[in-house]
């Protein structure tokens, strides 16, 4: 479990200086979902889905795939 942990700081840390890098939204949700952490990952979504329609982007395929299958677990 400490690697994951160790993946998530990283990616947080990632979004500090890119916060509209979007693979890095996408692995922070998949971390999440791996440490059973269903509502962080949900909310990693929408935090990348208001970051990202403030800047007029829409959410990409592969994020919302993620993110549909957060939900359905």
């Amino acid at each position: 479990m400490e690697r994951w942990e160790y993946a998530i700081e990283c990616c947080r840390s990632a979004l500090a200086i890119c916060t509209k890098e979007e693979v890095f939204y996408q692995r922070l949700m998949i971390y999440n979902q791996c440490l059973g952490r269903k509502s962080d990952a949900i909310s990693v979504y929408h935090m990348c889905r208001g970051i990202l329609s403030a800047n007029g982007i829409n959410p990409s395929q592969g994020t919302q795939a993620i993110y549909d299958s957060i939900i359905k677990d």
